[in-house]
């Protein structure tokens, strides 16, 4: 297959949009719209936590659906000025400031999420930026 014609990648397609709605956020509530429209369209089985302005977010997946607290322990996003991603034996650990994203193993899109952990780590970077501006 010639590279030119290869279709993007699922988390390709969904973080390149979700980048897009985050640079229009202005509100805490319209940014966490955007992630949890990206985790969704991942399908990934997880969660995220937002702290940005004084207001702080938590979401859990199951699949890209809303998910009830599955007893996951949730901790503050990273430092001010750290960014860093961590493999754990059943999860992917992505830690940005203002943003935490933990993805299960067995999320449908664990693999190529896996294989594109830089862009997803700028995706969180982006939540970052926007977040302190």
């Amino acid at each position: 297959m010639n590279p030119k014609n290869k279709k993007p990648s699922t988390v390709t397609v969904a973080l390149t949009q979700s980048r897009q709605q985050i640079q229009t956020c202005t509100q805490p509530q319209s940014m966490c719209e955007s992630i949890e429209q990206c985790l969704s369209a991942l399908r990934i089985t997880g969660f995220y936590r937002l702290d940005c302005h004084g207001f702080t977010h938590t979401a859990h997946f199951n699949n890209g659906a809303y998910d009830l607290y599955n007893h996951q322990v949730v901790h503050k996003a990273s430092d001010a000025h750290s960014n860093k991603i961590i493999e754990l034996e059943n999860h992917l650990v992505f830690k940005a400031p203002h943003i935490q994203l933990s993805i299960n193993r067995n999320s449908e899109t664990f693999t190529e999420i896996d294989t594109l952990k830089k862009q997803v780590m700028e995706w969180l970077m982006l939540v970052a930026t926007v977040c302190q501006g």
